[in-house]
């Protein structure tokens, strides 16, 4: 007969070894552990509690899917010059002086880069910053880093779905989390402007434009954390950079003529919407009535008043301006999101089985007599190492929460917060992430250089990680 503490090590074991033997599946590796993890708990008796993790897991996963396959079909619906730019440099950006560069490839960077990332999730923002960065000046492996530095505001990218989900599973009010998360990520992003400095290092740009670039992301920040106090993160990150980068494109003489309206309307109206469906009491109540009764200790689904439905409705319409046959796009969306679903599913199903039936109870206790205190800083770990690894803050946090929310014990908000902030910055660095950006880069030599540029922007946000967990912890 196993012992508990043996049972409850096994599920790790089998992940640990599905991961050395499918490094590039990390989905493959949590369903080993959750496959093993379900196995110990009929051995142990506690069926029910497994059941229970799988009921549980179709209702955090089940909305996350929907997000998920809406925000590419939106992708793959929207006008070609949005859904697939061209990384060719723009004639002008010859001509312009070091300074009107360094200021374009900071809104492409730190503005337009995480709005679209918001919006849609899974690395678009960085897609969709590269030509900017590009028409800058920039190539090669710098231009890979810079583009990884649109990761910026991944808590509340693809609508929030990793801290909506976090909050999920560690039954935790969403706005509440998204202020927690909000007010972490201030410790992470001056390690993202710092590194941005780094890579420019060699433009020459007056002593002025540091002080305007930190006022700028200081001021994202603050309207981040506004929008916090009255929104749900699946909405509050795309309003507030949305408004950022607005008044940021005014300020620079911009304007939405005929052209930008084409290419951009989608995102143009689904921010407004969303942001009415959820402050207009009478709107939002109306919606929240219809509702659908899930798992135990989750709140019921509101189909009408949850973001994808909205966000399908948008990209439906933009099928249709575009004579686009919907069934046809929404198939290839789903087989193109295919990885991220089976993904997002696993890594929920591997934390509900060890949570559930106990197991991770008993491996925090272990960990705890080994280590005492000093045991929580298996929290920034496991958050960085989850979000490098599987390129996702949902599937870090899925798999670590379960394990760490007894450590933080009465501090769980800020605890979980703090793991979001974390492991959502750390997907800069997954493979998944950078090798989509060393393609559209065309990077001779690949991931190799462009991870010897990433590795100021390792060892940054490694500080910032710990200066965050140290203030969360005073």
């Amino acid at each position: 007969m196993l012992s508990p503490g043996l049972a409850a090590s096994l599920p790790l074991a089998a992940f640990a070894a599905a991961a050395w033997m499918w490094p590039r599946a990390p989905h493959r590796a949590a369903l080993a552990g959750a496959a093993v993890a379900f196995a110990a708990a009929l051995v142990f008796g506690s069926g029910s509690a497994a059941a229970d993790a799988v009921w549980r897991t179709l209702w955090i996963a089940g909305p996350m899917s929907l997000v998920i396959v809406a925000g590419v079909v939106l992708r793959d619906a929207s006008p070609p010059a949005v859904a697939a730019p061209s990384l060719a440099a723009s004639p002008e950006s010859g001509t312009e002086d070091a300074r009107t560069r360094h200021r374009k490839l900071y809104v492409a960077c730190f503005l337009l880069g995480p709005f679209f990332e918001c919006a849609v999730g899974f690395g678009i923002g960085t897609m969709l910053a590269l030509p900017f960065i590009a028409a800058a000046g920039w190539s090669g492996p710098r231009a890979v880093a810079l583009g990884m530095l649109a990761q910026s505001f991944v808590p509340w990218g693809a609508l929030a779905i990793g801290t909506m989900a976090s909050a999920a599973i560690a039954d935790l009010p969403p706005i509440a989390l998204g202020i927690a998360a909000a007010e972490s990520t201030a410790f992470l992003l001056p390690a993202f402007l710092a590194v941005f400095w780094w890579l420019t290092r060699d433009q020459k740009i007056p002593p002025a434009q540091y002080l305007e670039d930190a006022l700028w992301l200081a001021a994202t920040w603050g309207a981040l954390r506004a929008a916090s106090e009255f929104l749900a993160p699946d909405i509050a990150g795309l309003a507030a950079i949305g408004a950022v980068l607005a008044v940021r494109g005014f300020a620079d003489g911009g304007r939405i003529d005929a052209q930008l309206w084409r290419r951009f309307w989608p995102y143009l109206v689904l921010v407004p919407l969303l942001v009415c469906v959820r402050l207009v009491a009478p709107i939002a109540d109306l919606l929240a009535r219809v509702s659908i009764p899930t798992a135990r200790d989750l709140s019921p689904f509101a189909p009408f008043h949850h973001a994808a439905f909205w966000l399908g409705l948008v990209a439906v319409a933009a099928c249709l301006a575009q004579g686009r046959n919907v069934a046809a796009v929404i198939g290839t969306a789903t087989v193109t999101a295919r990885g991220a679903l089976v993904a997002g599913f696993a890594f929920i199903l591997f934390g509900e089985l060890l949570a559930r039936p106990g197991f991770a109870q008993i491996l925090v206790n272990a960990a705890e007599n080994a280590a005492g205190p000093s045991a929580l800083l298996l929290a920034p770990l496991l958050a960085g190492f989850g979000g490098a690894m599987t390129g996702s803050a949902l599937a870090a946090n899925a798999m670590a929460l379960p394990l760490t929310l007894p450590l933080w014990g009465t501090d769980a908000l800020g605890g979980t917060g703090l793991q979001t902030a974390i492991a959502a910055a750390f997907t800069s660095l997954s493979p998944s992430r950078v090798a989509l950006a060393v393609a559209l880069v065309g990077l001779a030599g690949g991931l190799g250089l462009a991870y010897r540029a990433l590795v100021p922007l390792a060892a940054a946000l490694a500080f910032a990680s710990l200066v965050a967990f140290a203030a969360e912890r005073i």
